[in-house]
């Protein structure tokens, strides 16, 4: 590595289908072992903490959502209708979101992470009860009970080298799916824009 010389790395990734990024966070995300599972360069700005927070309500709704998000499913018509469509997916939900705690909990002890904060199993459970307001708002109130839903989907275009992972699909039945990306890393509860559903044909 000591013989590369920058500016001819430069020259030979500019006749490549890429972007060159000359920054810390993206340099450290290149080589990180975590990838797709770094704070900063994803967008999440409260620092570390507020990404375990954030990450560990994605995992919380990535096992509701074909669970107890879909057998709960109902298209509520007021805000009353959608807090009662939250507090039953909530109740439900109450296990998933206690095991989810223990892992992240585990987990960052394990990688020596900062110090777990007093308030963070309330900010998972406040933050997860701000998504299914969302969900039931922007989503349930819109469209009928998929008959499946399946989460993190991983996606490969072998052709361009890229590579991602899609939050969910819902599957409905009159051959539609729906795309949904959960927004997880608002530190204000999530209701507003917690869930965005991207409706696409077979």
């Amino acid at each position: 590595m000591s013989n590369l010389l920058v500016r001819d790395l430069y020259k030979s990734m500019a006749r490549t289908k890429t972007h060159l990024v000359q920054s810390k966070e993206i340099a450290t995300t290149c080589v990180c072992p975590y990838l797709f599972k770094m704070s900063y360069p994803f967008g999440v700005v409260g620092g570390e903490r507020d990404y375990l927070v954030a990450n560990t309500v994605h995992d919380v709704i990535s096992l509701a959502a074909p669970t107890t998000i879909l057998d709960n499913w109902q298209q509520g018509k007021t805000e009353e209708d959608f807090e009662n469509i939250a507090k039953t997916i909530d109740k439900d939900s109450s296990s998933i979101i206690e095991k989810a705690i223990i892992s992240a909990k585990d987990k960052a002890k394990m990688e020596g992470k900062a110090p777990i904060l007093e308030t963070f199993d309330y900010e998972i459970q406040d933050r997860f009860y701000g998504v299914l307001v969302g969900l039931a708002k922007r989503i349930m109130k819109k469209y009928d009970q998929p008959k499946r839903v399946v989460t993190e989907i991983t996606i490969t275009n072998v052709k361009e080298v890229h590579e991602g992972r899609i939050d969910a699909i819902f599957e409905f039945n009159d051959s539609r799916y729906g795309l949904i990306d959960w927004k997880t890393n608002d530190i204000n509860k999530a209701a507003g824009n917690s869930a965005r559903l991207f409706p696409m044909k077979q």
